[in-house]
C-alpha cells in the first residue's frame, strides 16, 4: 500500500499496522501523540517524510511486530473482538511482565546499582508505571470494557437499557486518556535515561538482557495504548454519540 505523508500518524498506524515497527525505529510516537501528520512527526526527528516513505516502498496492510504480536486492521472488526484481544494478549502479558521485570530490576539494583546509578532510577520509574498500569487495566476491564461490550450489543439488538449510566462513556474514557499519558510519559523518561535502552559494553550480561526485555515491554505497551487511544476509545465515543442521537430522534 502506498502511504501519504500528509496523513496523521495515528491513522497510518491504524489503517496500515505493519508500519508500526518502522515508526518505532524512527522514535515516532504513534499512540499518545499520533495526531500529528507524518510530515510533522518526521520533521521532529530530522527525517524527510517523503524520502523515508519512498525508501520504505510498498507495505502490507497487516504484519507482525518483533514481539510476535499480530498487527491487524482492528478498525474493521467489532469492538468486542478487539477488547478480547487486548485483555487476552496485552493485559495478560503485561501483568506477568510487570511482576517479572520488577523483580529483576530489584536484583539488578542490589548487585549493580552502585556502579550504574541509572538502574535504580529506572527501577523506580518502572515500579510507578507498573502500579498505575495494573490498577488502570483492572478498572478498565471490570467497568469500561464491560460497558462498551454492552453498548455494542445494545445497538445490535436495539435495546437501550445498558446506555443508562450515571457517568457518560465519553467522560469515563477521558480519564483513560489521561492515565495513558501518565504511563507513556514514564516510559518516555525511561527511554531518555537509558538512551533508548542502551548500556555501556562493560555492563553484566544479566543487565543487558534486562534492558532488552524492558525495551520489548515498552514496545508491547505502546502498541496496547495505540489500540485503545486510536481505535477503541474513538469508536466507543462515536457509538455513544450515535446511540444518543437515535434515542432523541425515536424516543
Amino acid at each position: 500500500m502506498k502511504l501519504n505523508s500528509s496523513r496523521r500518524v495515528s491513522e497510518l498506524a491504524t489503517d496500515v499496522p505493519a508500519i508500526i515497527p518502522a515508526l518505532e525505529e524512527l522514535g515516532i510516537d504513534y499512540c499518545c501523540k499520533g495526531n500529528r501528520s507524518l510530515l510533522e512527526a518526521c520533521d521532529s526527528v530530522g527525517i524527510d517524510a517523503d524520502e523515508w516513505l519512498e525508501q520504505l516502498g510498498e507495505i502490507d496492510e497487516d504484519g507482525t511486530d518483533r514481539g510476535g504480536i499480530p498487527l491487524r486492521q482492528w478498525n474493521k472488526e467489532p469492538l468486542s473482538a478487539l477488547i478480547d484481544f487486548i485483555v487476552g494478549e496485552h493485559d495478560a502479558f503485561e501483568h506477568r511482565a510487570i511482576v517479572h521485570l520488577a523483580a529483576r530490576l530489584d536484583r539488578a539494583c542490589r548487585s549493580h546499582g552502585a556502579q550504574f546509578p541509572v538502574i535504580p532510577r529506572v527501577a523506580r520509574l518502572f515500579r510507578r508505571a507498573g502500579e498505575t498500569l495494573q490498577v488502570h487495566a483492572h478498572r478498565e476491564e471490570r467497568d469500561l470494557f464491560r460497558r462498551i461490550r454492552e453498548m455494542e450489543q445494545a445497538l445490535v439488538t436495539g435495546c437501550d437499557e445498558p446506555l443508562r449510566y450515571e457517568r457518560s462513556l465519553t467522560e469515563r474514557i477521558m480519564i483513560e486518556f489521561l492515565e495513558h499519558d501518565l504511563i507513556a510519559e514514564r516510559l518516555r523518561t525511561i527511554r531518555e535515561l537509558t538512551a533508548d535502552y542502551r548500556l555501556p559494553a562493560n555492563v553484566p550480561r544479566s543487565v543487558l538482557a534486562l534492558w532488552s526485555d524492558l525495551r520489548a515491554f515498552d514496545r508491547h505497551l505502546r502498541h496496547h495504548i495505540h489500540l485503545e487511544n486510536n481505535i477503541v476509545y474513538p469508536r466507543a465515543i462515536a457509538m455513544e454519540s450515535g446511540a444518543k442521537l437515535a434515542q432523541e430522534a425515536f424516543g
